[in-house]
């Protein structure tokens, strides 16, 4: 009986390893990917391209909220090829609103997925729309994460007001989900999907869909 125990466990421990190792391939593709860049706060206002507003008078120009954030992905050396087969990033924003003293905070979020990332240095980007940026106050974080193989590889955030203390506000229930927030959806949407999608195009990966 001892011997069979023995024997299971060693069979049990064998199929344990195995199975940590195809996770560690799976979400280890090689490559190390790193947010190099990502704005502050005050620099996410952009009024919309003057190539898509033929006609309209720059006062009259509407502002969006631009989150470009540049990044840097370094492939390893023994691979053939370099690039990284899909990534993902997750663009998390959250705004105040002095005047809503019932819900002032709004919650965006946005995945948009990529493929095909070639080594070297390049951009992501999500845009918010002018009704938002209008109605729903001002900007008080940003956070954006980047993933490979479903995996986060690495995260950035820029923050002021009441999130100023709080670390990984995006993941705090007590910000996203408490009484005096709001989930909006449809507001926030991937660069490509807006007038600033043909501006420095070459310059940004493109969203699959």
């Amino acid at each position: 009986m001892k011997s069979y125990l023995l024997k299971w466990t060693g069979i049990v421990a064998l199929a344990f390893a195995g199975a940590g190792a195809w996770a560690q391939e799976g979400a280890d593709s090689g490559a190390a990917v790193k947010v190099t860049k990502i704005p502050t706060l005050t620099q996410v206002k952009q009024k919309t391209p003057a190539n898509f507003n033929a006609g309209v008078p720059p006062s009259r120009a509407k502002e969006w909220g631009v989150f470009d954030v540049e990044f840097d992905v370094k492939v390893d050396a023994k691979q053939q090829q370099p690039w990284v087969d899909e990534m993902s990033a997750t663009f998390y924003v959250l705004m105040q609103n002095p005047k809503d003293a019932k819900q002032p905070f709004s919650f965006f979020q946005l995945t948009s997925r990529y493929r095909d990332i070639e080594k070297g240095k390049s951009k992501v980007s999500a845009i918010l729309i002018p009704a938002a940026m209008s109605r729903f106050g001002n900007i008080i974080g940003l956070a954006v994460e980047l993933s490979v193989g479903g995996k986060v590889v690495d995260t950035s955030d820029v923050k002021s007001g009441d999130l100023t203390n709080r670390k990984e506000w995006w993941k705090d229930s007590a910000v996203t989900d408490g009484e005096k927030t709001v989930k909006r959806t449809g507001y926030l949407l991937d660069r490509s999907k807006t007038p600033f999608g043909l501006v420095g195009y070459d310059d940004y990966e493109v969203e699959i869909q």
